[in-house]
Formats: structure tokens, sequence, C-alpha cells
């Protein structure tokens, strides 16, 4: 995973340095008790992969060119990208189009 992610902040930060988006910016690894949290919510084990990846960095900025990856305090209730996924879930599960 780390080195997934490396690849990937190496060639936004090759982006940035021609202007055409900002650096990526990531955040430090979540904890062992913000995972629990993340685990309490959805209310079963997480995928490994997602524990590496928020062990590795507990979200970033601008990590795939205009997208952020969310941190675990961004996918609980409460957080304006928790909002802004349960609208699209709805959307989703009434079989409206998203795009």
């Amino acid at each position: 995973m780390k080195s997934l992610v490396a690849s990937i902040v190496e060639r936004g930060r090759t982006l940035a340095s021609f202007g055409v988006i900002e650096a990526p910016t990531l955040r430090p690894g979540a904890t062992a008790a913000e995972l629990e949290r993340l685990r309490a919510h959805v209310g079963r084990e997480l995928p490994p992969s997602l524990v590496a990846l928020l062990t590795h960095t507990n979200g970033a900025s601008s990590l795939f060119v205009f997208f952020d990856l969310l941190g675990v305090d961004d996918m609980l209730p409460g957080a304006p990208a928790y909002a802004r996924a349960s609208v699209l879930k709805r959307l989703a599960r009434g079989a409206e189009p998203l795009v």
C-alpha cells in the first residue's frame, strides 16, 4: 500500500510542479482508536486493504489529481463528506442516475 500511495503522490507532485494541480498532502496515519471508531460505526471488521491505507495516511488532499482521500473522521456521521456520501447513496438506491 505504501508504494502505491508513494507512486500516486510522486505523480501528483510532478503535475504540481507544472502548475496543473495542487501538490498532494498526506495526513499522518490513523491510530488504533480511530480505526476502532470506524469499525464500530461500520459494525464489522474493516477490509485489511482499508486498514493498511488508513494506517499509512488518514486522508489526503489532492491525492487523486482533483480528489481527496477520506480519513476516518470524514467517514463518520457529522462530517460534510459523510453527508455528501449519504445523498449519493440515496440516489443510487432510488435508481436515479448519478451523472
